[in-house]
């Protein structure tokens, strides 16, 4: 089995969890603490695996052949939900979800600043005629 190094351009990446999601052994790991997300790469990655690279929407991961470099951490701020203020968001996934809304016509984008529980709550209210 060949050793990859797991790069990382920390410019690129959102912070958006594809790529923890994917890794089967835990080499990249997504916390989030209080209003902070945390992503932690591996150096490299031993396994026969490359479910990471193609996962990453932004194109910030690259695993190359050779000796691993160094683990990296890319830190970003978590936004509050606008109604209930729990951190949930990343400042760059709002940033492309609303330039992807922005794309495909206009529309009320003011529901990707709630948290999913919030946007659950509210979208059960307007079902329901706006009675709370």
């Amino acid at each position: 089995m060949e050793t990859r190094a797991l790069q990382v351009n920390v410019d690129k990446c959102i912070g958006c969890r594809a790529c923890s999601a994917v890794c089967p052994v835990g080499l990249i790991i997504l916390t989030d603490q209080t209003a902070q997300r945390t992503v932690r790469f591996a150096a490299a990655c031993l396994e026969d695996c490359t479910l990471c690279e193609p996962a990453c929407p932004e194109g910030a991961i690259a695993l190359t052949p050779g000796a691993p470099g160094a683990e990296t951490t890319v830190g970003f701020d978590l936004l509050p939900c606008a109604a209930c203020h729990t951190p949930f968001l990343t400042a760059p996934i709002l940033s492309k979800l609303r330039a992807g809304l922005a794309a495909i016509g206009p529309a009320d984008p003011s529901w990707l600043t709630l948290c999913p529980a919030c946007r659950q709550t509210k979208q059960g209210q307007e079902m329901a005629g706006g009675r709370p």
